[in-house]
């Protein structure tokens, strides 16, 4: 029974949190960029946790670029998804978070030579088409949202935070 309510916290504070991050984005800041700044301005509230687990190793000098590369990467993929706070509901926005999957098997495919199986490409299919019915404005004249375009922009590079 434990596990069954462990399982469901994290599907509901991940709610919990879009939530905040809309009201925070849509209410109380009027540019992504402040809410970016706040957001990394957060991170700095675990520093004293470094009193208690002491100050980690730094990486090997060949690492260092790709440690400020992901940096920067993970700072730069907020401003598509607050401006798409912007332009959609929260719930489509957080719908439209998958598309980071699709985003996955096309680089073990290049990087990796994984292969799929033809059932879990139809699943990725799935979710593309999943999120283009979920960003159509008007059925009559089909027109994606200018959410669906900055999703896809903010879950190709949040694949290489995860």
């Amino acid at each position: 029974m434990f596990i069954w309510i462990v399982a469901f916290l994290a599907p509901f504070f991940s709610s919990f949190a879009n939530i905040i991050e809309c009201r925070l984005s849509n209410n109380i800041f009027k540019h992504p960029i402040t809410m970016i700044f706040y957001i990394s301005l957060m991170n700095c509230v675990f520093l004293p946790l470094l009193l208690f687990f002491g100050v980690p190793p730094l990486p090997a000098a060949q690492a260092l670029p790709f440690y400020f590369v992901l940096a920067i990467i993970d700072v730069a993929y907020l401003y598509p998804y607050y401006k798409a706070m912007k332009v959609i509901d929260t719930s489509i926005v957080s719908a439209l978070f998958s598309l980071g999957q699709i985003t996955i098997p096309v680089m073990t495919f290049l990087f990796l030579d994984e292969v799929l199986k033809g059932s879990q490409y139809a699943g990725f299919l799935l979710i593309i088409a999943a999120s283009i019915v979920l960003s159509i404005n008007n059925f009559k004249m089909p027109k994606l949202n200018r959410a669906f375009y900055y999703m896809f922009w903010c879950r190709c590079c949040a694949p290489f935070m995860w």
